[in-house]
């Protein structure tokens, strides 16, 4: 049947991944770090070290995670852990192909000479805008296959691949979305972090490695497109349910909060070997120099990044403030200032790989709104 076949693609893309690795790194080194949604190796790696230390047998996973019987419902419950960790892993390698086949075209249409028109068939993009950096697919056509598969060429044909992956995410939805881009739990909520369900048997003194990296030490773009790959692949399974203005507005929504996160973790690089108080304290000084600053044009995206830094850093229940050293403030700053300017590169290769992959889920999602060679700026 249909999960079945799904189950076999996304054994498939894992097993191609971790061959690819280890003929890359070595299982030696690979074992030191599988890399986000592999969590499951880790921990068998892990345990199975431990295991073997103490002089026992080597355990599969989930089987090594406990020294006692395992219940028949946290079974169940890892098997569907496991089942989601390699979802994340495809949407991945999916996020990472739309990527690579954008960045290629792009390339070539920045080449010189260029023939346009055969780059555009050889890609299935309609039109490159925006000095040939925004790409636009072609307009669903419910004479093209009714509409599902309106795309050709090497880009195109990567929506094949999303449609699987948002037939795969429906039934998981909520804990895709959780995992890639993390609410506060509610008051009415449990305390546990986690979003599976398990059993009241469950050994709470298990350590277990984390399902996805938290937002900020993990790979956005992809954290996005899991987010949007369940709220299109939700849609198409309760269609009717919610209308397609909906799905886009969940859809620009979660882009925002990528594009946020994106920006923050580049700022944020630049600024760990620092104290939060001394960074605060030149936070406070750059603040009062952009209010003094005429160039308000010139200061809008500057102004942003600070806005997001003085949300992350300040105090303000401290009423003294300790002194920095000037040498110190003057490195803060100028850290700041490198990765206000990197921020703003990173946040538009995030939007242009972004556009790609929410035009590859859902096809029309520009056909309202004036996306045009015209209407576009004639620069980044």
């Amino acid at each position: 049947n249909n999960s079945d076949i799904l189950r076999k693609l996304m054994d498939q893309i894992v097993d191609v991944g971790q061959r690819a690795d280890l003929k890359r790194l070595g299982e030696e080194e690979l074992s030191k770090e599988y890399g986000e949604f592999r969590h499951y190796l880790t921990e068998r790696t892990i345990y199975n070290k431990r295991q073997r230390a103490a002089g026992k047998e080597a355990l599969d996973w989930p089987l090594c995670l406990t020294s006692s019987s395992m219940s028949e419902t946290r079974r169940q419950e890892l098997s569907k852990e496991k089942m989601v960790s390699k979802l994340l892993y495809s949407i991945q390698a999916f996020t990472y192909s739309c990527c690579s086949e954008s960045s290629d075209c792009r390339r070539l249409l920045h080449s010189k000479p260029v023939d346009t028109s055969s780059i555009y068939s050889k890609f299935g993009v309609w039109k490159a805008v925006i000095e040939n950096n925004l790409l636009l697919l072609p307009r669903a056509e419910l004479a093209v296959d009714g509409g599902f598969q309106p795309f050709d060429g090497r880009l195109g044909k990567t929506r094949y691949m999303g449609l699987a992956l948002m037939a795969a995410a429906s039934p998981v939805a909520k804990e895709i979305v959780q995992l890639c881009i993390p609410f506060p739990p509610s008051s009415d909520s449990s305390q546990s972090d986690s979003v599976f369900d398990f059993d009241a048997d469950d050994d709470s003194r298990t350590k277990r490695a984390p399902v996805a990296y938290p937002l900020l030490c993990s790979h956005i773009l992809t954290h996005t497109a899991g987010a949007l790959i369940a709220v299109t692949g939700s849609a198409r399974v309760d269609e009717g349910s919610c209308s397609t203005d909906e799905v886009v507005d969940d859809c620009r929504k979660f882009i925002s909060l990528g594009l946020v996160a994106r920006i923050v973790q580049v700022l944020l690089t630049g600024l760990m070997s620092w104290k939060e108080e001394q960074i605060d304290v030149v936070l406070r000084s750059m603040h009062q120099e952009m209010i003094d600053d005429t160039k308000q044009e010139e200061c809008s995206w500057r102004q942003s990044c600070l806005d997001l830094l003085r949300i992350i850093f300040a105090r303000e229940g401290e009423k003294a403030f300790p002194e920095t050293a000037n040498s110190d403030a003057n490195l803060i700053q100028s850290q700041i200032s490198k990765g206000i300017d990197a921020a703003k590169e990173a946040a538009v290769s995030f939007l242009l790989d972004v556009a790609v992959i929410v035009q590859i889920l859902i096809p029309n999602i520009f056909s309202d709104t004036a996306v045009h060679p015209d209407n576009c700026p004639s620069d980044l």
